[in-house]
């Protein structure tokens, strides 16, 4: 830009409005700076005066006077001259009454939008409430429509979201739905049959277990009867030989088929298939594969005593033994 009296110069005119006009449309983040952008707007092009026009007819008389032969300059010429600077200035004129007008015009928008933008700011707060509230609808929504007991009107807003959706009529949605609740049925059937069989596992294992403890009763009462008779001169020893071999004895009575029951070097070895279960003279346990029970369960079984020992052990063997 060049500087002469403070007036811009008429060569560099357009180059400098259409770079201010190309600044300004950067991007503005906040609305209500728009104003003072279009006020400095209006401040540049209020330098856009007849006097550029003036100027610029003024350089091409000098120029003819001094550069050119005095001769060569015609009332003709001065009079060219004039018609075409009348007729710029003209157009100068509208064209400023139209930057002007699209100025005005900028400048009402401008504070429509930052009047706007400012309703705006003061009601997002309750906008924002409305799309948590919206969001905590939709969570509750979903948890009803999930809900076993609303299993029916599941059924009919997947209905209706398959027709939207999909673009189907309700024929086809219908056969649709009726396929995919065939499956369900199947997939429910076999997982009823399933939940069939273990309770019939269960119920059998819990027979199972009962029956041990009837024995298991029948034992202690006869261990409690054979321990009450005196032995005034017998080996102690020989006494508690004769106590696991009949002890052995009862529990091989009611050991299942495929159960073998050894007794090494004082404990006890319940063999299954590869599984083996050890336990002492007091029928403590001291060794279980760590997949069937852990070190916790086993250390909380071997602290009960009585029936809810027994009880405890033979759950745990039946879970061991089971085939």
């Amino acid at each position: 830009m060049d500087n002469q009296n403070e007036e811009i110069s008429l060569f560099q005119a357009e180059e400098i409005f259409k770079n201010a006009i190309n600044a300004s449309l950067l991007g503005i983040l906040d609305p209500a700076t728009i104003t003072g952008e279009i006020a400095s707007l209006k401040e540049f092009c209020s330098k856009l005066k007849f006097q550029y026009l003036e100027q610029e007819s003024r350089d091409k008389f000098l120029r003819l006077l001094f550069l050119n032969s005095i001769d060569s300059v015609s009332r003709k010429d001065l009079d060219a001259l004039f018609i075409i600077t009348t007729e710029s200035k003209k157009e100068l004129k509208l064209l400023k009454q139209e930057l002007e007008r699209l100025l005005d015009s900028s400048e009402a928008t401008a504070n429509q939008v930052i009047q706007l933008n400012k309703r705006m700011e003061a009601r997002r707060p309750e906008v924002d409430a409305a799309i948590e509230e919206l969001k905590n609808l939709q969570a509750e929504f979903d948890k009803l429509v999930n809900a076993p007991e609303n299993e029916s009107y599941k059924m009919l807003l997947d209905l209706n979201k398959m027709i939207d959706s999909y673009d189907v009529g309700p024929d086809e949605a219908i056969r649709i739905a009726a396929e995919d609740l065939l499956r369900d049925q199947v997939s429910l059937d076999r997982l009823s049959e399933q939940k069939r069989k273990l309770e019939a596992e269960e119920h059998q294992t819990n027979s199972h277990i009962e029956q041990l403890l009837t024995k298991l009763r029948q034992l202690k009462s006869k261990l409690q009867l054979s321990s009450a008779v005196t032995h005034d001169n017998s080996d102690p020893e020989q006494l508690h030989a004769q106590w696991l071999r009949e002890l052995n004895g009862l529990l091989q009575k009611f050991t299942p088929e495929g159960v073998v029951i050894k007794q090494v070097e004082g404990t006890y070895l319940i063999q299954s298939r590869s599984t083996e279960i050890t336990l002492d003279k007091d029928l403590k346990i001291l060794l279980v594969p760590g997949r069937f029970a852990s070190t916790q369960e086993l250390n909380m079984i071997n602290k009960l005593t009585g029936e809810q020992r027994f009880f405890k052990l033979l759950r745990l063997l039946a879970r061991v033994l089971s085939p």
